[in-house]
């Protein structure tokens, strides 16, 4: 189960619809999650704790990635997504099978996008 997603540029709300990439919008949609005008992101099932986006380090082609770091419950982590063999330079623990299943999906011509999280050490500024 996926419980947060990071992505770059997710859209604008207009007219009650979010324009953005597809990738993205479908990722959103598939999730069941709803994205705000006041930068935050909210699962629509019951409990869902809102996610308050504090900082967006946008993609960066030379680093093959992007980042977030985001508020949840006044705990802060930073979320990164970006390409496999990239972001497993960053993994402490590296997913069983994450090198086969990447290079599984590469080859069958998909677009394969990794995503990692890290809970961050206590801030002295609250922006939650």
């Amino acid at each position: 189960m996926v419980d947060i997603c990071c992505f770059d540029k997710i859209g604008t709300l207009t007219s009650d619809d979010m324009v953005g990439d597809p990738l993205e919008k479908a990722a959103i949609k598939g999730l069941d999650w709803i994205y705000t005008s006041d930068e935050k992101a909210m699962s629509k099932k019951p409990g869902g704790q809102p996610v308050q986006i504090v900082h967006r380090y946008h993609f960066a082609s030379h680093l093959k990635r992007m980042s977030i770091i985001v508020c949840i419950q006044q705990k802060f982590y930073a979320f990164i997504k970006g390409a496999p063999e990239t972001i497993q330079e960053k993994l402490v623990d590296l997913p069983a099978a994450y090198v086969e299943t990447y290079k599984k999906y590469t080859r069958q011509g998909s677009r394969v996008l990794a995503l990692a999280y890290k809970l961050l050490p206590e801030m002295p500024v609250s922006f939650c």
